[in-house]
């Protein structure tokens, strides 16, 4: 139960943070407006290239991926924003390390609260886009199961990230813009990956991610500009991921730990960079 509790005050901590102590319902009603600043944006990169052409088959494939790109960066960012704001903004990392339970399951507790604000938003751009935009997709159950499979992939890349945030402050916010920028250009979110110059395309190809955004496409129905190396109808292989999403989150739990510890040894995590 004092885990639980634990969790709990992190969650409550990442909310009320993010949320800069507003009321709930306000934030709740300024997370459903803002993503569509970043849909706008791209719709009307889409007309100055196509016009308003909502039956072409590409339209579906930029749409999705815009929204679950917002999934993404939300959910693997948010961790290595909390450590960011901790040193940087209120100078707390010092002793949020210092609590009873690790550091690790502190910032899994603020995950869940950026998972929670990532979920809603994705499920407020897809009504619009079924709605609005007319964007011919499927909300099945398989699609649900396949959707929830990646959270501990997210969990423990964000994790992963954060550990070199901690051994190298000085350049922490050029760490998270470029591995924002990386997941970006070979993650397929809004041009097929096949365009990629070789041996860009094999590496996009085989990214946990990559197959991620393309099995939920194909879990919606959208098959145009899909990969051939994931079948969502195959639960076996839904299995397969979720278990490697598991593994890998054990490992980049191990090496956030190798590097907390390090930067505990140095002094690292007072240092800031009052960016």
């Amino acid at each position: 139960m004092a885990i639980v509790r634990f969790l709990y005050s992190s969650f409550l901590l990442a909310f009320k943070v993010e949320s800069n102590w507003t009321r709930p319902f306000w934030f709740f009603f300024y997370h459903a407006i803002k993503p569509f600043s970043t849909v706008i944006l791209v719709l009307f990169m889409y007309k100055a290239i196509l016009g308003f052409d909502f039956e072409n088959p590409y339209f579906p494939f930029l749409y999705t991926g815009t929204v679950f790109w917002a999934f993404i960066q939300n959910s693997i960012f948010g961790i290595s924003w909390s450590i960011l704001s901790d040193r940087e903004f209120y100078q707390t990392l010092k002793y949020m390390v210092t609590l009873p339970f690790s550091y690790s399951l502190n910032l899994f507790g603020r995950f869940l609260a950026y998972l929670v604000l990532s979920i809603f938003s994705v499920t407020v751009l897809l009504i619009a886009g079924k709605i609005i935009f007319k964007v011919n997709y499927l909300i099945e159950p398989l699609f649900f199961i396949y959707f929830f499979s990646a959270i501990p992939l997210f969990f423990s890349s964000g994790l992963l990230f954060s550990s070199l945030l901690l051994i190298y402050p000085r350049y922490a916010f050029f760490i998270q813009e470029l591995f924002s920028g990386v997941l970006f250009l070979i993650s397929g979110v809004i041009y097929p990956i096949k365009i990629l110059p070789y041996p860009l395309n094999l590496i996009a190809a085989y990214s946990p991610i990559t197959i991620w955004l393309d099995g939920l496409r194909k879990s919606l129905g959208l098959k145009l500009f899909s990969q051939e190396i994931f079948n969502p109808e195959n639960i076996s292989f839904i299995f397969i991921f979720f278990l490697f999403s598991f593994f890998f989150s054990i490992i980049s739990i191990y090496l956030f730990n190798l590097s907390e510890n390090m930067a505990r040894k140095k002094g690292l995590l007072e240092e800031t960079t009052g960016g």
